[in-house]
């Protein structure tokens, strides 16, 4: 599950350091409507046992819903956080297509100080293999990021995490199973 609608999103700012994002840049009123909408319509159809969620104010705060909703716990796990973008964090969300663009060429991450593709698709396949080995039996909800997420499907997909734009984009409080490759555009 993608977080609601968050304060970053409707000023248009890249939120990405641990730094700030933990204990700022929640939810708006809308992004709270957005999570309760999802946990309700998840809730009649599915059962959760666990809610994984980034430590992300937004994305915690999406969780707390969610888990009240499904009658659910929650964990909060680092490995969840928002990818980091660098020398972008904190400026106009407009950047983020210039991280994209360096996604799909598959280099310029160090000097601009973001977080790699490959360095997300590590932290979820790692976390992934935690939550197999210790909760086998158990209906997991992950409540993450935007570009973790879509990273995150392409492990499931068997495609590069270079490629995670391919993946139909995940909106705001969106629940998304994990994916096939019949997810992408």
């Amino acid at each position: 599950m993608r977080h609601g609608q968050s304060e970053a999103n409707i000023h248009k700012r890249i939120a990405s350091s641990p730094d700030v994002c933990i204990d700022s840049c929640g939810l708006t009123e809308e992004g709270r409507r957005q999570a309760l909408s999802s946990a309700e319509n998840f809730a009649a159809l599915n059962r959760a046992d666990l809610i994984i969620s980034s430590d992300f104010k937004r994305a915690r705060e999406t969780a707390q819903i969610l888990a009240e909703t499904a009658n659910a716990d929650l964990e909060l796990s680092p490995m969840l956080r928002e990818r980091f973008f660098g020398i972008y964090d904190g400026g106009d969300d407009s950047n983020y297509q210039k991280v994209w663009e360096l996604d799909a060429k598959g280099y310029g991450y160090q000097e601009r100080m973001i977080e790699s593709p490959e360095a997300i698709a590590e932290r979820i396949r790692k976390l992934i293999l935690s939550l197999e080995l210790h909760y086998a039996d158990k209906n997991i909800v992950l409540v993450t990021h935007g570009d973790v997420i879509q990273i995150g499907l392409c492990i499931f997909a068997q495609i590069s995490p270079f490629e995670h734009r391919s993946i139909t984009q995940i909106h705001t409080a969106e629940i998304r199973p994990a994916a096939s490759k019949k997810q992408h555009r």
